[in-house]
């Protein structure tokens, strides 16, 4: 088997470790992966209760398995072709589930590729994500009469009807439509939807319009378009399916950009702290202003908007992975990755005299306690980290 293909190598030996159908040479092999770091014993005893291995299956059962894991791997091996290790599904479930949670391959890309980033994936789906709580930590709405609504402690059902407009909760989504016995045209008001750090939600607007909110995000729209234009603001991140309508383009704005569409699928990521707004486009067609010039994007393209706007091709399923509950790093950086992990752990995340250098790749559930999060960064070799309260400190790794 080729060298590059270690992780996978290791993977398979756990798996029949834990089964006890390991051969002579093959338990010689896995004793000797176990002997370069008192860690890889750690994590191989978290699979040895059996019982922990059944959630995971179940959780990557419904995933396309293959598809995140090959693109994990692409960032840690060559051009080789790749080998076949699995013929059953159930048995490929296995390999993913447990190379997967063990962070193979963060340990295996540190030491034999050093100049690649190193690929994280960690999940643990049946486990509850450990945060601090804060005093408000609920979604909520905010009417334009001043009415403040905490969605997560009212029942499923109408919420207010008000102006003709009826809002209803249903299945973690606010909903809002004219109401069926409204005759005249609705007043038109404005509302304010905000999710807490650690909370998504979404919002189905008075056009049929669908939108996602992240953690930390906030949307303002109005309870009717009855005008020529289709116009919300967003603070934080959102994913947008847009209701067509050919007469009334829709516009969202969001620091210094302006997304103008008829009808189509987009994520627009514009977060106080990061350094530029992000558009990125799934379907239909997107114009990208920031007050200055404007460019149209296509579908797999993102557009990066600062006091310029630079396209690139992109891999949509990164950009959106956070609605699918997930983290997906692509070669992320630590500051960029903490970043991520702030919005979503309410915690606050600091670095040493020295920030631990390299980049990172891989696919992680927002569902994993944040310290195993930490934990498996650790595992890349580079850094250590202490938690204390909400305070993470993230410091580059005594060497000797």
């Amino acid at each position: 088997m080729a060298e590059n293909y270690i992780p996978f190598l290791i993977s398979e030996l756990i798996l029949k470790s834990l089964s006890q159908t390991l051969t002579p040479q093959e338990q010689e092999i896995l004793d000797n992966w176990l002997a370069t770091d008192a860690q890889n014993s750690e994590l191989l005893d978290l699979f040895r209760q059996e019982q922990r291995l059944e959630p995971e299956l179940t959780f990557f059962s419904s995933l396309n398995t293959e598809n995140a894991w090959q693109k994990i791997a692409a960032k840690t091996v060559n051009s080789a072709p790749p080998v076949s290790l699995w013929q059953k599904p159930l048995a490929w479930r296995f390999a993913a589930a447990v190379a997967l949670l063990m962070g193979i391959a963060i340990v295996f890309a540190l030491v034999k590729f050093p100049d690649k980033a190193p690929a994280i994936a960690v999940n643990k789906p049946k486990e509850v994500r450990k945060e601090v709580k804060t005093d408000i930590n609920q979604v909520k709405l905010s009417l334009a009469d001043g009415t403040e609504i905490l969605l997560n402690d009212i029942a499923d059902g109408t919420v207010q009807e008000i102006n003709g407009i009826k809002i209803e909760k249903k299945d973690g989504q606010v909903i809002f439509r004219v109401a069926d016995n409204t005759v005249s045209q609705p007043k038109v008001a404005y509302n304010i939807i905000t999710t807490p750090i650690g909370e998504q939600y979404q919002v189905v607007l008075p056009d049929g319009s669908k939108v996602w909110l992240n953690s930390a995000s906030a949307l303002r729209f109005p309870t009717a378009f009855p005008g020529h234009e289709r116009a919300v603001t967003l603070t934080g991140e959102g994913y947008f399916e847009i209701t067509k309508k050919k007469d009334q383009p829709f516009l969202v704005t969001a620091s210094n950009t302006t997304i103008e569409v008829l009808g189509t699928h987009f994520n627009l990521m514009a977060y106080p702290n990061e350094s530029a707004t992000k558009t990125t486009l799934l379907e239909g067609s997107v114009k990208v202003s920031n007050g200055k010039v404007s460019e149209f994007i296509k579908p797999g393209q993102q557009a990066n908007v600062t006091d310029a706007i630079k396209l690139s091709a992109v891999d949509v399923d990164e950009a959106i992975a956070w609605k699918n509950g997930l983290f997906h790093f692509n070669d992320a950086d630590l500051k960029t990755i903490a970043r991520q992990l702030e919005r979503w752990y309410n915690v606050d995340i600091s670095f040493g005299d020295e920030v631990p250098g390299g980049h990172f790749t891989g696919i992680i559930s927002r569902r994993t306690d944040i310290e195993q999060v930490l934990k498996m960064l650790q595992v890349s070799g580079n850094l250590d980290y202490k938690i204390k309260e909400r305070r993470v400190l993230i410091s580059a790794k005594k060497k000797g």
